[in-house]
């Protein structure tokens, strides 16, 4: 069904994969807080929106509106947190965390924001 939670995460993720970041937002955070009570269900959902995240945040890195893609970059790590915050011990998290403070701290540097360029690289 439109509403199954395992087919909103995947449907999110091909958005994300074309380039459609608001809409597999919307998906992605559909499929999160939906009634499906699971753990690996949650820890998957946030993985996904943070990889949705990098991928936004580097398509307005490349299009040269650095705040917003800081922006981004930022909620990457929130649901990454969050999904450690969940005991997760899956790889794919971490990889997703270090991912989005390698991204922000090599386009901080890029703008000369040395001191929040080695907090995020400090990070990885």
């Amino acid at each position: 069904t439109p509403n199954d939670p395992i087919i909103l995460n995947a449907f999110g993720q091909a958005q994300c994969r074309l380039g459609y970041y608001k809409e597999a937002e919307e998906k992605l955070k559909k499929a999160l807080n939906s009634k499906f009570d699971s753990i690996k269900h949650k820890i998957i959902c946030k993985t996904s929106l943070a990889e949705n995240f990098i991928n936004w945040g580097d398509s307005l890195w490349k299009s040269k509106n650095f705040k917003e893609a800081e922006i981004k970059y930022n909620e990457s790590l929130n649901y990454s947190f969050s999904a450690i915050n969940d005991h997760s011990k899956d790889p794919k998290i971490y990889n997703s965390l270090n991912k989005a403070n390698l991204k922000k701290g090599i386009m901080l540097l890029e703008l000369k924001k040395y001191p929040q360029a080695i907090e995020a690289l400090s990070n990885v």
